[in-house]
């Protein structure tokens, strides 16, 4: 089994896919022998392999494995178990496949699965992080706004600017390789309640995700961002927000947007 820091990406690689030499599939084995004991190990190597496990890309690869996982030890009446399980571990990306897994088993109850995602966000580590904002904005996807955003409001005065910038990155209209939230393309007004608590946000990490979300909006809805940031920029304005502002605006300023440039 290869170490765990050759997982991380180095500059200019991008983030490896696995392969037959480099991956975390021994790994995840033994975390799930150690909590449900003997399992057929066997069979879900063979199942990975037979799905072309290592020929697929990073993306599907972690869906895969996240999957057989789920199935091996017994599907759904397992998902909190497993979810714990992998949580516990002190491996990112099995971090990452325990958020897949509990999405398996819970997406469709957002008073559970809501909890579990506001854990693995305060998580160190890319992969935990990155799976719980995908994670998030496919729920916003699936149950709307208004029947996520209240449940995760609270989120955004939390200590752990993690916690604070999982609510910033899954709720981004368009956000980077995941499906679009069309809700919030057509009107992103809701988004207004999202980003103001964050404006004057102390953390680097949660003002980028902040100005994303901003440059996300001012795609569709370009007049709705200016009319914001014109509220914004009233009275004494802290070097966290302008720095935001600047950010959310650079699609529209490169664009020479009239308003965006004033």
């Amino acid at each position: 089994m290869a170490a765990k820091q050759d997982f991380e990406p180095k500059k200019g690689e991008g983030i490896p896919k696995e392969t037959p030499s480099r991956n975390t599939i021994d790994e995840l084995c033994t975390a799930i022998a150690e909590c449900f004991g003997k399992f057929n190990e066997a069979a879900l190597k063979k199942s990975l392999l037979a799905d072309g496990y290592f020929e697929a890309n990073l993306t599907v690869q972690i869906a895969m494995i996240s999957r057989h996982a789920f199935k091996a030890v017994g599907g759904k009446g397992q998902s909190k178990a497993l979810f714990e399980c992998l949580f516990q571990t002190a491996n990112d990306k099995l971090h990452a496949y325990a958020i897949n897994i509990a999405m398996l088993g819970y997406a469709d109850s957002l008073r559970t699965i809501i909890p579990l995602l506001k854990r693995t966000a305060a998580l160190p580590g890319t992969w935990a992080r990155e799976t719980s904002n995908t994670a998030l904005h496919t729920l916003v996807i699936q149950h709307g706004f208004d029947a996520v955003f209240p449940k995760v409001e609270s989120w955004l005065t939390h200590s752990h600017e993690g916690v604070r910038r999982v609510v910033a990155e899954g709720f981004r209209p368009r956000g980077v390789w995941i499906p679009h939230i069309d809700e919030l393309k057509r009107n992103p007004k809701p988004l207004k309640a999202v980003l103001m608590p964050l404006l004057d946000d102390p953390s680097d990490y949660v003002r980028k995700a902040v100005a994303n979300n901003i440059n996300d909006i001012s795609k569709d809805n370009p007049d709705t961002v200016t009319d914001w940031v014109k509220q914004w920029l009233r009275g004494e304005v802290s070097p966290e927000r302008r720095w935001i502002i600047e950010r959310g605006l650079r699609t529209l300023t490169k664009a020479g947007h009239p308003q965006a440039l004033a």
